[in-house]
């Protein structure tokens, strides 16, 4: 079902009456190619420091997201005669 079924006319604060204006290349026009901006985070001090260990991701809305890029973590098993 499209957004305009539902009411065809604009309500005033109704969110998906607003963004439906707004198409990708809209978006694409005032965001560059990409609409998310993607800032990496580098480690400052221990063994990952200099090394990208995140990244920030800026919406177009505003909103904004982290990621952490965690170590990878190994397990080694020894057998040994008890």
């Amino acid at each position: 079902m499209r957004h305009i079924d539902s009411h065809p006319e604009p309500i005033e604060n109704c969110f998906g009456c607003r963004v439906s204006g707004v198409g990708v290349q809209t978006l694409q026009i005032k965001h560059g190619k990409d609409p998310v901006q993607k800032l990496p985070v580098i480690g400052e001090e221990g063994a990952r420091a200099g090394k990208t260990v995140g990244r920030h991701d800026e919406h177009w809305d505003g909103r904004r997201d982290a990621t952490v890029f965690a170590p990878k973590l190994t397990i080694e098993t020894k057998a040994r005669e008890v």
